[in-house]
Parts: C-alpha cells; structure tokens; sequence
C-alpha cells in the first residue's frame, strides 16, 4: 500500500510531461530557435531568391524561372521568365502595383487581382522571416494538435489584429520546424479559396535553416512547385526607386552568403 501513492505521482507526472504544450508562443519560440535564432531573421534587410517554378492547371504545366527582390517592410519586385511567354515584371512600394507592359512602358495599377498576387508573395517570404510570427500587428493563438505516424503537428492560428484573415501555421512537435500554412486567397471575383503551402528539404544557409521545396495545394490538388537554386540576404545595393521603377537593374554587393543549389 505504501508504494502505491508514488507510484500514482509518478504515472501522474509521466502523463503531464507527456502531452504536448499549446502554449503558442513558446511554439513559435521554440521555431524560430530552430531555424537558427532571433537575431538571424531580425538582421534581415533584403532577400533576393531565384526559383524554378511549375504550375500545374487543367491545360497543363508551365515552368518559369522566378526572381523576387523583397525588402523591409513591404517592398516587393517579381520578375517571371519562360520560355513561352514574354517576362511579366511587377512592383509593389507597399501601396501601389507596378507592371511593365509589353511595351516597356511603367503602369501604376490598383486592380485586386493584381494586388492579390503580390500579397501572396509577399506572405510566403514574410513566413519565411520567422520573428514575423510574433509580429506586434497580430497575435497566436492554439489551434489543435494532430498526430501522425512519426511526429506531431502543431497547427497555431496568425490572427491579424486589424481583422484580416487568420493564417493556420504547422510546426513539427519533435524539431520544431516550420512544415507548412493555410490561408485563404482572393480570386477574380473577390471569392476566397482555401490554399495550402508546405516547406519541404530544409538546408542551412548563413545560420538560417530554410526550405529548399515549396509545394502549393489548392483543395488537395498541387497548383505549384518551387525549387529554390539561389538566395542572397542584405546584398541588394539598389535603392527604393528599384520597386518602381522596374528598367532599373539589380545590383548586389560581393558578400559569402550567396547559397546556390545544383
């Protein structure tokens, strides 16, 4: 009888350490530890990434080579080439989209689907700088916890503090890395779907453990894949007109943190 009493506040300390937390900061903490610290994504200035990039739809794939220049807080310039289509080249200086049409002329444009497309790039390099999970402009809360055969997954909500839509972020339980989100996007009609994007085959760079394969699922169904071949951190030596005035060329400096792919 003696034993008995320990033994239960054994069991009962087992069981407790055993489930998993769902507090959502120390999670997203605990992440951003991981994937190499505080200090490496609060030094970020700029990224520039070269991509590969398949979209799949029901005419079939068209491949691109994508160019993104980001800098901080909501400076954006997107460059596609294909072999198929003329470039498409778009800015954002963080309240206007530029394009250069055909012509090689600068339009200013505020139409939602153009708007919508830089935003979403904007979210997927956003994601990547991982202190944005505890940005001051939103909150974390816990969603739920899902399990699957090797690990667990941790699901937290980004809840926008000016009533923008959430974004569902999943989190490894074992290692803490960033698996993937949910979000929703805006189509043609001002109809939201529902996307999926999942970060895939992690490799360090510059102190930062980051995916080298983006895949994005629309209702289940791969819309498109990302391979990342280049990426460059605080080397863009151009200035802000760079996001507008979209005949200006790139121009780094000469720094060791490129990280190239075969």
């Amino acid at each position: 009888m003696k034993y008995i009493m320990p033994i239960i506040i054994v069991l009962y300390c087992v069981c407790i350490a055993a489930q998993p937390t769902t507090d959502p900061t120390f999670i997203a903490k605990k992440c951003i530890e991981q994937h190499g610290g505080w200090d490496k994504f609060a030094e970020i200035r700029d990224i520039y990434a070269k991509m590969d990039v398949i979209s799949y739809s029901d005419d079939g794939k068209f491949a691109v080579t994508l160019h993104e220049y980001f800098r901080k807080p909501d400076k954006l310039r997107v460059e596609m080439y294909s072999d198929a289509e003329p470039p498409v080249i778009m800015g954002w200086d963080g309240a206007t989209v530029y394009q250069l049409t055909k012509e090689g002329k600068i339009e200013q444009s505020q139409e939602p689907e153009q708007v919508e497309r830089i935003q979403e790039s904007l979210r997927f390099i956003r994601m990547l700088i991982l202190t944005n999970l505890l940005a001051e402009d939103s909150k974390l809360e816990y969603v739920k916890y899902q399990k699957k055969e090797e690990f667990g997954i941790h699901i937290l909500a980004q809840v926008p503090k000016d009533g923008g839509d959430k974004i569902l972020i999943f989190i490894s339980d074992t290692s803490y890395t960033l698996l993937g989100a949910q979000f929703a996007m805006r189509d043609s009609k001002g109809a939201k779907n529902s996307f999926k994007v999942m970060f895939k085959q992690h490799e360090w760079y510059k102190g930062m453990y980051l995916p080298m394969q983006t895949e994005l699922y629309h209702q289940s169904k791969l819309v498109m894949e990302a391979s990342l071949r280049l990426a460059k951190t605080n080397s863009l030596e151009n200035g802000n007109t760079f996001f507008t005035n979209l005949l200006e060329e790139s121009k780094f400096t000469r720094t060791e943190g490129t990280h190239r792919r075969p």
